[in-house]
């Protein structure tokens, strides 16, 4: 889904509601967009410069929320499409965050551990005073983990010398994370695909999973949902993909992506779309199933774990086959429901065990769930336009509470 398309589905979720014009209008136009230069000192001490972009969407629910990507192609666009859906994905989990996004454009397997240090330090320097606590609060994304967290925490307290380290979420549990925040994500996807299994009156007991992906949530799925009685038939990367009708050792196959750095599976890593299966999670990359890659799909349920995995022609072929998708800003808000959590536990100078932050997730899963599965059944449409039309209520609401429309 891109801009153009995301914006017709807030048009269209607009239109079905009732809302007055200035809903979309007030939705339309990002309320920050920065894009600046992010100078560095390689190891051979020549000075690099790349760039770095943060989108404040939307501030409507309370501060931005949203993660900090490092990759080579992303851009001031991509941001603001990103921060766009966190506007839409905190709404429907009834989170108090706007939506906001970031990116450094960067390879990072062109630079060394030091190098990336260096970078992620010099965009903190620059962005520090536009994010904060009850401002804006960054979290992981594509690339960046606890570590790389943990630089840009220490870096914005040097730079405003401000303790409070709820500024950032997905932090190493030893600086105020929080347990449980790295499978979050992963963790909400098999929420979402058990509550849907409900309405089926199926269970996960020898259902047949193919996972696209096996990076943070591709990896985190597949060990959660063959721990939960799953079977894997397939899981891919960049490269390739390992399929065993008869279910994959895991464990096995995931250490040898540690180990080598590639599953090393016999097939291409478009075959894992191909596979039949009674669930597909999608969990890489934006744009992964098309129109034509969606003809091809053999599964009763697409949970998106990416974000924007499926285009809008592709939902379009796979509603029209009868394939129910669970769309991202659904399926894979785990990871932005335990961040709030952590930030809460921040505010609060409280400590939560891991099990308690699973606990309310599973909570907060269920009942966005819940909420779309009512609009799904009263309105008659789809999962992706139900969650829609529900997030849209919610920010129409409070637009019209605080007098912003009519």
């Amino acid at each position: 889904m891109n801009t153009q398309e995301l914006y017709a589905m807030i048009n269209e979720a607009s239109e079905h509601l009732e809302l007055h014009d200035d809903f979309q209008q007030l939705l339309r136009i990002p309320e920050r967009q920065l894009a600046f230069s992010v100078p560095y000192e390689s190891d051979e001490g020549s000075m690099r410069v790349v760039e770095g972009f943060r989108t404040l969407h939307s501030s409507l629910l309370g501060p931005g929320k949203g993660g900090i990507r490092l990759h080579p192609e992303t851009n001031i666009d991509e941001t603001s499409l990103l921060a766009s859906w966190m506007t839409m994905k905190n709404a429907l989990m009834h989170l108090p965050f706007g939506g906001a996004k970031g990116g450094i454009a960067a390879d990072p397997k062109q630079l060394s551990d030091k190098e990336r240090e260096r970078v992620i330090r010099s965009y903190i320097r620059k962005l520090s005073p536009y994010i904060g606590r009850d401002q804006d609060i960054p979290a992981p994304d594509v690339n960046i983990g606890q570590q790389e967290i943990g630089w840009m925490l220490d870096e914005y307290e040097k730079h405003l010398h401000d303790p409070y380290n709820a500024v950032f979420t997905g932090k190493d549990p030893v600086i105020g994370g929080i347990p449980g925040r790295v499978e979050a994500t992963a963790a909400g996807v098999v929420h979402t695909i058990r509550c849907w299994l409900k309405e089926q009156d199926r269970s996960l007991n020898n259902l047949k999973v193919a996972i696209q992906g096996a990076g943070n949530v591709g990896s985190f799925c597949a060990r959660i949902l063959a721990d939960k009685g799953a079977i894997i038939t397939a899981i891919s990367d960049s490269s390739s993909t390992v399929i065993d009708e008869n279910g994959i050792n895991v464990e096995k196959v995931l250490k040898t992506k540690t180990d080598t750095g590639s599953l090393g599976g016999d097939h291409e890593s478009s075959a894992v779309f191909e596979v039949p299966c009674d669930v597909l999670i999608p969990a890489a990359m934006g744009g992964a199933i098309d129109e034509e890659t969606a003809r091809l799909i053999q599964a009763d349920l697409i949970a998106e774990g990416a974000n924007g995995p499926v285009t809008a022609d592709a939902d379009r072929v796979l509603e029209e086959r009868g394939i129910d998708v669970l769309p991202d800003i659904l399926a894979n808000a785990g990871g932005v429901v335990v961040s709030y959590l952590e930030w809460r536990m921040n505010e609060r100078k409280e400590e939560w065990s891991k099990a308690d932050a699973l606990s309310q997730l599973e909570h907060y899963m269920r009942q966005a769930f819940s909420r779309t599965n009512r609009t799904k059944q009263e309105s008659g449409v789809s999962y992706r336009r139900a969650a829609y039309y529900t997030a849209c209520r919610r920010l129409a609401d409070v637009m019209q509470a605080r007098g912003l429309i009519k």
